[in-house]
């Protein structure tokens, strides 16, 4: 269907800008989530997945200049070259492939690697910017689908705005000063362990007569002790 290729296409297309060392691995994870919340595919289902068939086609794609693949190149979320950019087949085949062989390099290898965040750390840093008093800036945020539940549950009890910038490379959002208020719905969790443990102690802080918080999360989630 249309949806599912465009869904598909543009998870490609931000994982390549990525590889190209335009688009921030960051970005390439929110992309990802958005259209999984959509319950659409992110990644071509291997039956269809003929790669010589996909690599004929895209040559045939009305984007294509001078005999070379061009595509949409993205810099940041909503944010793209003003032109489709021309990238070396090899890479795209590589970036559909369903499996890679990896070799070791002929000579030792240089250079640097940008690590992403640790998820517990960045549960962590956000609910000390949340507890804390003023506007907080936090650059590195790993941004996952814990995360997200976390940010989601202080939202809830109060905290932020929450908002991205440098595309989405910073986030900033405003502390309560320890003041949380009871959220008017339950906090979906997920599985988010470090956000379960953390913000059953943040629903003591809540001075709210008669009012009640609840956590909840998936299946495993009401499996797991939380102690």
């Amino acid at each position: 269907l249309h949806g599912e290729c465009v869904s598909i296409g543009c998870v490609y297309e931000a994982v390549l800008a990525r590889d190209l060392g335009q688009l921030a691995p960051s970005a390439v994870g929110r992309i990802s989530r958005v259209f999984k919340a959509y319950g659409l595919p992110t990644t071509c289902p291997l039956k269809y997945l003929r790669l010589d068939e996909l690599m004929g086609k895209m040559a045939l794609d009305k984007k294509n200049a001078a005999g070379r693949v061009r595509v949409t190149i993205l810099k940041s979320i909503g944010s793209s070259f003003d032109h489709p950019q021309p990238v070396d087949t090899a890479l795209i085949r590589r970036l559909l492939s369903p499996s890679l062989l990896v070799l070791p390099p002929a000579a030792p290898p240089s250079g640097a690697v940008l690590v992403p965040g640790s998820k517990s750390i960045s549960n962590r840093v956000l609910l000390m910017a949340a507890m804390g008093r003023g506007t907080v800036a936090i650059r590195g945020l790993l941004q996952s689908d814990d995360t997200q539940v976390m940010i989601a549950a202080l939202a809830a009890m109060g905290a932020g705005p929450f908002s991205w910038l440098d595309g989405g490379n910073i986030l900033q959002l405003t502390g309560l000063a320890g003041k949380f208020a009871p959220p008017t719905e339950p906090l979906y969790l997920g599985n988010a362990g470090t956000a379960a443990r953390f913000l059953t102690t943040c629903a003591t802080l809540i001075h709210a007569p008669g009012a009640a918080t609840t956590l909840t999360g998936d299946g495993r989630m009401k499996q797991r002790p939380i102690d």
